[in-house]
């Protein structure tokens, strides 16, 4: 049991929060999550926009909003919306 016990300790890096299986300190293993976030951010951003201006949404813009992520929100924002018709 201890030949166990110091294999994984050999293999862990030690630091103030525990063993993590990665030499990285954790203040930096969340930065390769960042631009997720961010783009994802920016796709909630959109789509409350558009809703908030009776954009319809299409194929098209929201293929627009993946791929250009948060420089897609000029965009939406000078988009025109649709016409209201009162039944």
């Amino acid at each position: 049991m201890a030949g166990a016990q110091s294999a994984i300790a050999v293999s862990t890096f030690p630091c103030q929060h525990g063993f993590l299986p990665s030499k990285a300190h954790p203040e930096f293993m969340m930065t390769t999550y960042l631009p997720a976030l961010i783009w994802s951010l920016s796709a909630f951003a959109c789509l409350f926009i558009a809703k908030r201006r009776s954009l319809k949404t299409t194929a098209v813009r929201a293929i627009l909003v993946v791929f250009l992520g948060p420089f897609a929100i000029p965009f939406v924002l000078t988009a025109k919306p649709e016409k209201r018709h009162l039944a």
